[in-house]
Protein backbone atom coordinates (compact mmCIF):
# COMPACT_ATOMS: atom_id res chain seq x y z
CA UNK A 1 0.00 0.00 0.00
CA UNK A 2 1.32 3.70 -0.96
CA UNK A 3 1.96 5.27 2.54
CA UNK A 4 1.46 8.40 1.15
CA UNK A 5 -2.26 7.21 0.33
CA UNK A 6 -2.39 5.32 4.08
CA UNK A 7 -1.63 8.90 5.60
CA UNK A 8 -3.99 10.84 3.83
CA UNK A 9 -6.69 8.34 4.46
CA UNK A 10 -6.64 9.89 7.98
CA UNK A 11 -5.81 13.66 7.24
CA UNK A 12 -9.33 14.36 8.49
CA UNK A 13 -8.36 13.69 11.98
CA UNK A 14 -5.85 16.22 12.06
CA UNK A 15 -7.54 18.14 14.72
CA UNK A 16 -10.06 15.96 16.05
CA UNK A 17 -10.00 14.85 19.74
CA UNK A 18 -9.39 12.17 21.45
CA UNK A 19 -9.56 10.72 25.39
CA UNK A 20 -6.52 8.76 26.75
CA UNK A 21 -6.36 7.98 30.87
CA UNK A 22 -8.90 11.22 31.73
CA UNK A 23 -6.72 13.54 29.18
CA UNK A 24 -7.85 15.06 25.86
CA UNK A 25 -5.45 15.18 22.95
CA UNK A 26 -5.38 16.94 20.12
CA UNK A 27 -4.18 15.42 16.88
CA UNK A 28 -1.68 17.45 15.37
CA UNK A 29 0.01 15.36 12.72
CA UNK A 30 0.58 12.19 11.02
CA UNK A 31 3.38 9.99 10.27
CA UNK A 32 4.57 6.56 9.14
CA UNK A 33 7.31 4.49 10.52
CA UNK A 34 7.51 1.06 9.83
CA UNK A 35 4.67 0.20 7.73
CA UNK A 36 2.23 1.93 10.62
CA UNK A 37 0.83 5.22 10.73
CA UNK A 38 1.55 7.28 13.81
CA UNK A 39 -0.30 10.06 14.84
CA UNK A 40 1.51 12.81 17.10
CA UNK A 41 -1.00 15.06 19.71
CA UNK A 42 -0.72 16.78 22.37
CA UNK A 43 -3.35 18.35 24.94
CA UNK A 44 -4.48 21.91 24.40
CA UNK A 45 -3.26 22.91 27.84
CA UNK A 46 0.22 21.64 27.25
CA UNK A 47 0.71 22.52 23.53
CA UNK A 48 4.42 22.01 23.49
CA UNK A 49 4.60 18.45 25.17
CA UNK A 50 4.09 15.99 21.99
CA UNK A 51 2.97 12.29 22.39
CA UNK A 52 3.40 9.51 19.62
CA UNK A 53 0.01 6.91 19.22
CA UNK A 54 -1.16 4.43 17.13
CA UNK A 55 -3.96 5.56 14.64
CA UNK A 56 -5.60 1.97 16.24
CA UNK A 57 -5.57 3.35 19.57
CA UNK A 58 -6.91 7.22 18.33
CA UNK A 59 -8.89 5.39 16.00
CA UNK A 60 -10.93 3.95 19.33
CA UNK A 61 -10.96 6.79 21.44
CA UNK A 62 -12.21 9.55 19.31
CA UNK A 63 -14.53 11.85 21.31
CA UNK A 64 -18.00 12.38 19.40
CA UNK A 65 -18.85 15.16 18.25
CA UNK A 66 -22.34 15.38 18.25
CA UNK A 67 -25.25 13.09 19.38
CA UNK A 68 -26.61 10.71 16.98
CA UNK A 69 -30.67 9.41 16.99
CA UNK A 70 -31.48 6.23 16.45
CA UNK A 71 -34.94 6.05 14.67
CA UNK A 72 -37.31 2.88 14.87
CA UNK A 73 -38.09 1.63 10.91
CA UNK A 74 -41.86 1.60 10.59
CA UNK A 75 -41.83 -1.19 8.99
CA UNK A 76 -41.55 -2.76 12.23
CA UNK A 77 -44.78 -1.70 13.86
CA UNK A 78 -47.03 -3.30 11.20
Amino acid sequence: MNKDYQIGEYQSLVGRQFAVDEEIFVVRELATEEDRTLVRANTEGDVTAMRTFFITEVLERLLVDEEIELFHPTYLGR
